[in-house]
C-alpha cells in the first residue's frame, strides 16, 4: 500500500513513517508543504494520505478548504 505524508516537521515525518510501516505501508512518499503535496498528487494516487494542518506554506483554513481537492486523489478511498 502507499501512503503521502504531508508534513512539515522532518521528526514528525520520520515517526508517521515507521509507524505506517508498522501498519503493512510498503511505500512512503513525503512533501512538506501543500504547493508539493498537490503537485504529486497530480501525479500519482495513495491508498492513504496524511496531512499537516500546520504547513509552512499554508494556514490551517486554507489546508481545510484544500481537502476536497487532496481527498479527490486518493485511490477511491473515503476521508476520515
Amino acid at each position: 500500500m502507499k501512503a503521502l505524508v504531508i508534513e512539515d516537521s522532518e521528526d514528525e515525518r520520520d515517526i508517521l513513517c515507521d509507524y505506517l510501516r508498522s501498519l503493512g505501508f510498503d511505500t512512503m512518499v513525503e512533501r512538506s508543504t501543500l504547493k508539493a503535496a498537490i503537485e504529486t498528487l497530480n501525479k500519482e494516487k495513495f491508498d492513504l494520505i496524511t496531512l499537516d494542518l500546520r504547513l509552512q506554506d499554508s494556514t490551517p483554513e486554507t489546508t481545510l478548504a484544500s481537502l476536497p481537492v487532496i481527498a479527490s486523489y486518493a485511490n477511491n478511498k473515503p476521508v476520515s
